[in-house]
């Protein structure tokens, strides 16, 4: 949960709702994902994976992989703010 930035400058919102996460892309698209794992996340109308990756107890950073995890291509976007 919170505010990232991408390498492009692109600014990334996700925001806790009920049971899912819901992530505001920098084209302003919104997509609720759901957990599959304790950091990961699934967009089920998509193939999208999302996880998270914590360091000193707090979220550093969040990749989504648009084509899904195994392809391998996906995006980094660094936490910026709460």
């Amino acid at each position: 949960v919170g505010r990232y930035r991408g390498d492009d400058g692109g600014d990334w919102e996700v925001v806790a709702t009920g049971g899912l996460l819901r992530i505001r892309y920098p084209n302003n698209s919104i997509f609720d994902v759901v957990p599959s794992g304790p950091r990961s996340f699934f967009y089920n109308a998509g193939n999208d994976d999302v996880e998270f990756a914590v360091g000193a107890d707090s979220v550093m950073v969040m990749t989504v992989f648009g084509d899904g995890k195994p392809e391998g291509n996906g995006t980094t976007v660094r936490r910026v703010a709460r």
